[in-house]
């Protein structure tokens, strides 16, 4: 048995179920708990998560009318004509759900970049770049979603009619390799989108460290992503080749008379079971993961603190990761108002991840600048 079997595909699949529920539920737990209004990052998460419920339906769908988990051996020319039509709407609409729950996930990290870095009234690089980056993702849902009912051209039938009086579909293999080559793309963009914001800090490079290393949490499905598009690729690259080698049984295929040009894609069964296993463990992993940064401060404080001292500060400071200061400070104005609209702009990084909103602190009163601000 194949991790991409009837009960591999099972498996993952509810066991992903579970999880993004847990992580989402906890998400939604931890926003009030500390008392925080829901956000636009909040929104998106749980759309993605019903977007994935749907995603799922349509893989047990898929399960149920074989075209998921089995070996084309196991499929008789009879079930495979009376199976072709609703083989192929499945598919489709898969794919749809699909591309609006990987486009919910990099929204949710989108308005996420946002709620930490975006401060009102003062514009940033990052505030456009996130904007921008959030209209091309409801483009990629739009087109991703619009787009397979045409891959064999203006008639949606076409795609389960009979090959021998269908016009040959050339769409099909760049409509795959465009979904997952975009799809990496834009995680990639969207990964790097706050480095530069980060590596601004005016801390050491350690801290620096520790704050990629909880905004990357949430990109712990680049890996599936990869996966995913070398499978894709491997499979429309090498066409039927690739059938006859992986799936045992599909030697047989083009003795069949009656075919439909899905059949020709979709019932070489081992090789679609393949590419719903990785597309699932990545979908999952990235919803889960989207969810790491918001509730890392969350975890940290069910930790033992090693002293009372401890255990304040953690209260207090809410995380480890320092203020972020976005631009200069005007050098026209006094020294008050220097320190008045450095603390204006100042966020405390931690606090955003965590969700807690800390209040500035009148600095003139202390007598001292910030040792952490940018100056």
């Amino acid at each position: 048995m194949t991790p991409w079997s009837k009960s591999g595909l099972i498996a993952v699949n509810c066991i992903f179920l579970v999880l993004c529920s847990a992580f989402v539920t906890l998400r939604l737990y931890a926003r009030k708990k500390q008392r925080l209004p829901y956000k636009l990052d909040d929104v998106f998460a749980v759309a993605a998560l019903v977007f994935f419920y749907a995603t799922s339906a349509c893989l047990f769908a898929s399960i149920y009318y074989k075209f998921n988990g089995y070996a084309f051996k196991d499929l008789t020319p009879t079930e495979i004509a009376a199976h072709a039509e609703p083989k192929s709407l499945t598919a489709i609409i898969w794919n749809i759900f699909l591309a609006f729950a990987g486009a919910c996930i990099k929204l949710s990290i989108l308005f996420y970049y946002r709620r930490i870095f975006h401060i009102p009234g003062i514009p940033q690089t990052i505030d456009y770049l996130t904007l921008g980056t959030a209209v091309i993702c409801v483009l990629y849902a739009l087109t991703f979603a619009i787009f397979p009912w045409f891959q064999c051209g203006p008639d949606p039938r076409v795609l389960w009619s009979p090959s021998d009086t269908a016009p040959e579909c050339k769409q099909e293999h760049s409509y795959y390799q465009s979904v997952v080559i975009s799809n990496f793309i834009l995680d990639l963009w969207i990964m790097i989108l706050p480095i530069p914001n980060i590596l601004r800090l005016k801390v050491s490079t350690s801290e620096r460290l520790s704050v990629l290393g909880v905004f990357c949490l949430a990109f712990l499905g680049l890996i599936a992503s990869v996966a995913r598009v070398v499978i894709y690729l491997q499979i429309t690259l090498t066409g039927t080749s690739y059938f006859t080698t992986h799936d045992y049984g599909s030697e047989s295929f083009h003795s069949l008379r009656y075919q439909t040009r899905t059949v020709m894609w979709l019932t070489q069964l081992v090789a679609t079971s393949k590419v719903s296993y990785f597309t699932m463990i990545e979908l999952g992993i990235c919803l889960v993961a989207v969810n790491l940064p918001t509730l890392w401060v969350l975890f940290k404080r069910m930790l033992p603190a090693r002293s009372s001292h401890d255990a304040a500060e953690l209260d207090f400071k809410c995380g480890d990761l320092p203020v972020v200061q976005v631009l200069p400070i005007p050098r026209s104005s006094s020294p008050i108002d220097r320190t008045e609209h450095r603390n204006k702009r100042s966020h405390n990084i931690f606090g955003a991840m965590s969700g807690f909103d800390i209040a500035p602190v009148n600095v003139a009163r202390l007598g001292h600048p910030l040792p952490w601000a940018l100056s």
